[in-house]
């Protein structure tokens, strides 16, 4: 409870830092909202491991009009469960991610968006329990420290767009390249140590009015990690991919549902042999007309993975600002 305070501080000083900069004199285009509002979540879809190199989250294509600016900030939280065994020994392990981060987005022009995104978090192993040959037991448990993890920067950029009224589902599609930078202390287990970098096609379809589509598939590169044991730091390049539905209940809430899913980065570990799969839900919300122009957007979602190398249970909720 204390880290998930810390973390809560930590990020109302990123936050309150960043409004400082961020300040905006010009209307709020309709379409910006709106494509924050049909967005999907936020949400990692990793077990442990998986967490600590770069696997974006589902996104969609569409894009923020030239200078228009979003703020976001949020925290999630991950319980993953394993257990590993080998010749000599058994390992039976759980422990809880509580991550927080913030995002900035700017529309650099009609078909480019930038992005910044900060993470920090604490890992606390409820159990790490290790039964060697002769009986003896090993049991570690506790909070690891709480800092930052990893620095990325983000391009989206429009590739193709059909949007007429003649077309019978009207589409977007773009390409996502994002670099991770790791500034996590290796004792603390927030990042792999590796620059990563990924490349994602990305689609949005317009089903209906309040009905839309998100489809994602990509390929990321890690560099070389350093928060590991010499035998875990061999680390594959997994495929990613995602789909997700959002559909507008009213003009200011959308109900999400997605699906995430990986390949096995860590082929290494024997207890990891399946590809992380998992299911998401939740909805976002737009704050009523104010002095703000409905500025603010409030998301929660809630995850569940659908074999033993996924995390157990996600749960993430965030707010965010449109400038």
């Amino acid at each position: 409870m204390k880290g998930m305070i810390k973390l809560f501080l930590f990020l109302a000083l990123l936050l309150t830092f960043a409004q400082c900069y961020l300040t905006a004199e010009e209307t709020i285009s309709e379409s910006d909202v709106s494509a924050c509002l049909k967005s999907p979540l936020r949400m990692g879809n990793n077990n442990l491991l998986h967490s600590l190199i770069l696997i974006p989250s589902l996104e969609s294509a569409e894009r923020l009009n030239e200078g228009a600016k979003v703020l976001q900030t949020g925290v999630e939280y991950t319980r993953f469960a394993f257990k590993e065994e080998k010749d000599n020994w058994l390992m039976d392990y759980n422990a809880t991610l509580k991550k927080g981060f913030i995002d900035y987005r700017i529309g650099l022009s009609k078909s480019t968006e930038f992005r910044l995104g900060l993470t920090a978090g604490i890992l606390a192993e409820g159990k790490r329990n290790l039964l060697l040959l002769d009986g003896n037991t090993g049991y570690l448990s506790g909070d690891r420290g709480m800092g930052l993890s990893d620095l990325v920067l983000g391009i989206k950029h429009k590739l193709w767009e059909s949007l007429g009224a003649d077309e019978e589902i009207p589409y977007t599609s773009a390409l996502s390249i994002q670099f991770k930078k790791p500034f996590g202390n290796e004792e603390d287990l927030l990042s792999s140590g590796g620059n990563d970098v990924s490349i994602a096609y990305l689609e949005t379809d317009k089903i209906d009015d309040a009905t839309f589509a998100h489809f994602q598939a990509g390929y990321t590169f890690t560099g070389k990690a350093t928060a590991f044991s010499q035998d875990l730091r061999d680390i594959a390049n997994p495929l990613f991919y995602g789909a997700g539905i959002s559909w507008l209940v009213s003009e200011n809430t959308a109900l999400i549902g997605q699906v995430q899913g990986h390949g096995n980065a860590f082929r290494e570990v024997k207890a990891l042999s399946r590809n992380p799969i998992a299911v998401q839900c939740g909805f976002r919300y737009k704050l009523p007309k104010g002095q703000d122009e409905q500025r603010y957007i409030i998301d929660m979602g809630f995850g569940w993975g659908l074999n033993e190398d996924s995390a157990d249970f996600t749960m993430m909720f965030s707010l965010g600002k449109v400038y």
